[in-house]
């Protein structure tokens, strides 16, 4: 079992951090955030530098693996910063490029990722307020669900826990 996995098993001492990288060709700066209240300073191993992440109340939903290829996050972005925002919005507006990096980090070690950066091109953009929910697809072929048939308490009785 992974460090990660031992955190969402309920281990309390350490705590997660999610982060949500934002790259267009619409800006020339890269928007990064991170959820909590606390600004952080977090490893990116693409760029190999430490890089400077701004406190937001961020909610990203994790892809469901199932047995298609194309799979979709979902996120929203409350009290959004105004810079930040104008960004977003000035990227989808000019339908240019946006690529979403999610990256999931520990408390107890902020110099590498607990999990692989999730790399998803943005799809949709919805803005209400102070609040932006962005859906974001990518094609997964290795994650993928080969067989039909999962698993569970439901479709295996002998299954106690899913």
């Amino acid at each position: 079992m992974s460090l990660l996995e031992e955190v969402y098993a309920g281990r309390g001492d350490l705590v997660i951090i999610e982060t949500l990288e934002l790259v267009s060709s619409a800006w020339d700066e890269t928007v990064f955030l991170c959820d909590g209240f606390e600004d952080h300073s977090l490893f990116v191993p693409e760029l190999g530098a430490f890089k400077p992440f701004t406190a937001a109340s961020i909610g990203v939903e994790k892809p469901s693996h199932d047995n298609r290829g194309s799979q979709t996050v979902n996120f929203v972005i409350d009290n959004v910063l105004g810079d930040a925002q104008k960004l977003i919005v000035q990227a989808f507006e000019q339908r240019a490029l946006t690529q979403v990096r999610v990256r999931t980090y520990l408390s107890n070690d902020l110099s590498q990722p607990a999990s692989n950066t999730l790399t998803a091109t943005v799809k949709s953009v919805q803005i209400q307020g102070a609040q932006v929910r962005v859906t974001a697809g990518f094609f997964d072929v290795i994650a993928r669900n080969f067989n039909r048939l999962t698993y569970n308490s439901k479709t295996s009785p002998a299954l106690m826990y899913e």
